[in-house]
């Protein structure tokens, strides 16, 4: 018998014959996400544990049989963060462990298991008057709070509350070492403390050593998360602006300065973008406008009238400029930011431009960059594109710097936007080169990269990112948790202990 068989076999004694499985079409199912750029790469086995114990005992298994295994939420991902790169192993699904565990309303967190989603989590707390700040990536409905925590994304609230990982104040997680251990960070990790209330002030931030690892790190099993009273007063506008960065990161920069108590959400859609809505159905009503320019959402809240109609004169005053005009008052008229703001619209707005031409997917290259050298991102980025256009015509239909721009507080923005490549097997390889490519060049000049999973975390090490003395530090903390390279082999190309 296989190490794999009697893996199989010690799994289905803990969890049961229906959480366990070998078969075909379930681990054709587990060996891809949303990236058709990669190959697809089949589990040996799936596993859907109910709860951390069980998570402990499959690492344990996993150990004794020196077997990899590859955390999955929601598989919403773009870049494969959730799926195996090396061939077999064990895909840990952890959906089945979405309760919410408690809510602690006096000192604003709720306790949850990581395989709930952003919209389970959400619903909950809306019925209760409260929020996460930001209310988790557009892909909500189906990703999980573990994925988001563990790829620092970003959504709408994100310029007021700052990435999810930043709303998160302690986790469990189960270690992948041959013990299984299970930890708690945050103020949570002393046995006196008996409510999470601070991520803070128990010795170093354990808690980020799991925020943003890409499930390389350990395998979060639950996670105490701030929570914010639901605003009374919601608000979204909608303009279109000149052609003309400077003037955006100054206005950004103004509102922020002037209001971040009342500015939810700032993004920006590059002309090219919304030409190309205006061309489509995505956004019906501005293609009945048929909008040429760029075109900037901006989201206010508030608990107290005064102080909304403050936050609303304070964005008018900004906006009041040469070349600015705002559409709406209502959707129909053009005031996307008020279906995003007030109508749920968060959950679709990034989908339009990934769906926007049939028979292609998405090669992403979301990144952040300083507010200040947003301007000038834009001017190397379009420079290359044109550069590298004979080669992207050849397998891509676009290659964007951003679908959209989206700022976040202290001074910088996140550029969603990457490749549009044909969705045929004969292309892959030459997707995947040109989609690393593009990658490394923006690691290049300075772009750190936030949702990494296989693409982009490999990209940053072939990019020589790292000096040598970090990338060593890097592989020693990685060992010291999962001492025989276990969890999530091939990220950051770390596929073995002994490989230095």
């Amino acid at each position: 018998m296989s190490a794999t068989e009697k893996a199989y076999r010690e799994l289905e004694d803990v969890l049961g014959a229906d959480y366990v499985s070998n078969q075909d079409f379930v681990r054709q199912a587990y060996s891809r996400n949303v990236d058709p750029a990669l190959p697809d790469r089949w589990p040996d086995i799936v596993v859907r544990p109910g709860t951390t114990e069980e998570v402990s005992h499959i690492v344990r298994v996993a150990n004794k049989y020196k077997i990899p295994m590859v955390p999955r939420g929601g598989g919403a991902d773009l870049v494969g963060g959730s799926k195996p790169i090396v061939e077999g192993g064990i895909v840990i699904d952890l959906t089945r462990m979405n309760r919410v565990v408690e809510i602690n309303e006096d000192v604003g967190n709720v306790v949850v298991e990581c395989g709930i989603t952003w919209g389970e989590l959400i619903e909950f707390l809306h019925k209760r008057g409260y929020t996460t700040g930001v209310e988790g990536p557009g892909s909500g409905m189906s990703a999980t709070i573990g994925g988001g925590l563990s790829n620092n994304t970003i959504g709408f609230g994100s310029t007021k509350y700052g990435p999810v990982s930043e709303n998160c104040i302690g986790v469990e997680v189960v270690l992948p070492n041959p013990d299984g251990d299970v930890i708690v960070t945050g103020s949570g990790s002393s046995r006196y403390v008996k409510k999470p209330f601070t991520r803070w002030g128990m010795g170093p931030d354990f808690t980020g050593l799991f925020m943003g690892d890409v499930g390389t790190m350990g395998i979060k099993t639950k996670a105490v998360m701030k929570i914010y009273p639901l605003p009374e007063y919601r608000e979204g506008f909608t303009f279109t602006v000149p052609e003309d960065y400077e003037f955006v990161v100054k206005v950004t920069h103004s509102l922020q300065c002037k209001c971040s108590w009342g500015i939810s959400d700032i993004t920006l859609t590059p002309s090219a973008v919304v030409m190309l809505y205006s061309l489509t159905d995505v956004i019906k009503p501005w293609k009945d406008m048929l909008l040429m320019k760029p075109v900037m959402l901006v989201g206010i809240e508030a608990d107290d009238e005064r102080m909304f109609e403050l936050a609303s004169d304070i964005v008018h005053e900004e906006f009041a400029k040469p070349g600015v005009t705002e559409l709406g008052p209502t959707i129909r008229e053009g005031n996307i930011a008020e279906w995003v703001g007030k109508k749920q619209g968060h959950w679709q707005y990034f989908h339009g431009v990934f769906g926007v031409l049939p028979g292609h997917f998405s090669c992403t290259t979301c990144h952040k960059v300083p507010l200040d050298q947003m301007p000038e991102v834009f001017r190397t980025s379009d420079e290359h594109t044109l550069q590298k256009l004979g080669e992207y015509s050849s397998a891509t239909v676009a290659s964007v710097t951003a679908a959209v721009v989206y700022m976040m507080p202290r001074g910088e923005c996140v550029i969603v936007g990457g490749m549009s490549g044909w969705n045929k097997p004969e292309m892959r390889e030459t997707n995947l080169k040109l989609w690393k490519e593009r990658l490394r060049f923006q690691v290049k000049y300075g772009g750190v990269h936030y949702w990494l999973g296989e693409v982009i975390s490999q990209a940053i090490m072939e990019a020589n990112a790292f000096p040598p003395k970090f990338t060593k530090f890097f592989k020693d903390v990685k060992r010291t948790l999962d001492p025989n390279f276990l969890l999530s082999p091939g990220k950051f190309h770390f596929y073995s202990a002994e490989e230095e």
